[in-house]
This record gives C-alpha cells, sequence and structure tokens, in this order.
C-alpha cells in the first residue's frame, strides 16, 4: 500500500478497511496482513489518469464513514489558484484546498467505489439534496434507509451500477431536500428483480400526513409509472416504503424520476 500520511480505518461487513487518500487494503483483523485492493476512485482503479488526480489520488485526508445506513468518503482536493482567482505557485499550492463528499459503495466482491456518477452530474448540489426536475435520482443516493440493503448489479455498458434492495414490509428509503416536487404529477420507477409482487408507496416526509401516500406504484414489471399527487402540503423531502404481498416478496429500486 501506498505510504501516505492521514491514513484511517474502518470496518465493514466483517472487514476491516485501511485506506490512505483513495487507495486502501484490506484484512479480516485490525491487525493484518492486509491485502492490497486498488483505488475506491473508479477511474484510478480502471488505469485512467484524468482531471480527477493529483498526487497519488487526488483525494487526500479522508475519511469513509456511515450514517443512517448510508456510506460516505468525505475528503480535500488541493487547488492551483486560491479564492483571489490567482494562479498559486508551490508551495503555496499545496495550502489551498477544497472538500469534497460523495456517496461510497461497496461491490459483491468486498471492492469500495465512490460514486462519481453522481459527483460528475450533481457534485454541485452535494449529497443529501435532489431536484426533482433531474432524469433520473438514483436509489443508491439515499440518505437513509431501513430494513434495506445495497445491492451491485450491471448496467447495459457492464459498468458497476447498485439498486436498493426492499426487504420486508419495514422497508423506508428516505430522500431530504428534494427541490421542484410538482403539485401532480407522474412518479416512474426502475425496479430490478421484482417477485412474488406488491407495491412501493411514496409518502411525504411530514410524518402527521403519513397515512397519506403522495403515490402507489405495483412492482410487478421493471418499469412503472403511477399517479403522483402533492396537493397543497408543504414538503421538502420523500419517502419510499415497500408494501410486499407476502414474506417471500422483494424488489429492487433502481432508480425513480417525477415528470
Amino acid at each position: 500500500m501506498i505510504d501516505d500520511d492521514k491514513s484511517t480505518l474502518h470496518k465493514h461487513n466483517g472487514v476491516y478497511y485501511l485506506s490512505a487518500g483513495s487507495y486502501y487494503a484490506t484484512a479480516t483483523t485490525p491487525y493484518g496482513p492486509y491485502t492490497f485492493r486498488g483505488s475506491t476512485n473508479p477511474q484510478l482503479s480502471r488505469g485512467i489518469l484524468d482531471y480527477r488526480t493529483f498526487g497519488d489520488t487526488s483525494q487526500a485526508h479522508g475519511r469513509y464513514f456511515s450514517w443512517k445506513n448510508q456510506w460516505f468518503h468525505v475528503w480535500c482536493e488541493f487547488l492551483s489558484q486560491n479564492n483571489t482567482g490567482k494562479a498559486v505557485a508551490k508551495p503555496d499550492f499545496y495550502r489551498w484546498r477544497d472538500t469534497w463528499m460523495t456517496y461510497t459503495h461497496y461491490l459483491s466482491n468486498g471492492d469500495m467505489v465512490d460514486d462519481w456518477n453522481f459527483l460528475d452530474l450533481h457534485g454541485a448540489t452535494g449529497v443529501g439534496q435532489y431536484d426533482a426536475a433531474w432524469p433520473q435520482i438514483q436509489a443508491e443516493w439515499f440518505m437513509s434507509a431501513a430494513a434495506c440493503e445495497k445491492i451491485q448489479i450491471k448496467t447495459a455498458h457492464h459498468n458497476d451500477s447498485f439498486a436498493v434492495l426492499f426487504m420486508n414490509s419495514s422497508s423506508l428509503l428516505y430522500f431530504p431536500n428534494v427541490a421542484g416536487l410538482p403539485q401532480v404529477g407522474t412518479l416512474t420507477l426502475s425496479l430490478v428483480g421484482a417477485s412474488g409482487g406488491g407495491s412501493i408507496i411514496l409518502f411525504s416526509d411530514d410524518t402527521v400526513n403519513a397515512a397519506y401516500p403522495l403515490a402507489q406504484c405495483d412492482t410487478s414489471n421493471e418499469s412503472v409509472s403511477c399517479p403522483f399527487r402533492l396537493g397543497a402540503r408543504a414538503v421538502s423531502g420523500v419517502m419510499f416504503r415497500y408494501e410486499p404481498t407476502s414474506p417471500s416478496s422483494s424488489v429492487a429500486l433502481d432508480s425513480w424520476s417525477l415528470s
């Protein structure tokens, strides 16, 4: 593993992850031995060097952490200019840094990957902020989950992609701070592996009105749409809940959109 300062250690599914920058190694005990696994930056993992790289990884002094069943990576990047807009020469170059944060996902083989797809599309918005006008909101961008599990799926281009598996009737998936919610519209869900039927119900984050769903979609097909109605309620976020038809029913949400 590359020798770097500010290394950190965390545990996920019984595996210890020792990281420096975005490079990391794993072991079954905190004392090792550790096996080098690569970088959580998908560009570096594929051998691509572009604007995302600086020094070892361009992701210095970072930390991986879990909050409400979601994993995040926070780090700093060195800047080529300071807040005056003037170029900064070395060694002062290293004193100016941006703070970055994105979701981190775990592949089925235990590898970690940072969600650069989110950063490329909505990095300026930031985690935990959404807009109903986005063409798609990926399920793995949630900010809170209960009785759910992130699972790895494959896209048509064979890139790493993820969905969220609803495990039972207690499954909840929360997206706060959704801007631009329409008064009326259509909720469209992209699903994976629907088994045994059931429905996904969309509620507002106002628990007082939890008995009044905003939309309810059947899960019999991989792509389903259903009417959405906000009404006059003041809503800042939305919450998905799964209602299975039987204890063996299950479904995974890939993405959702409103129009």
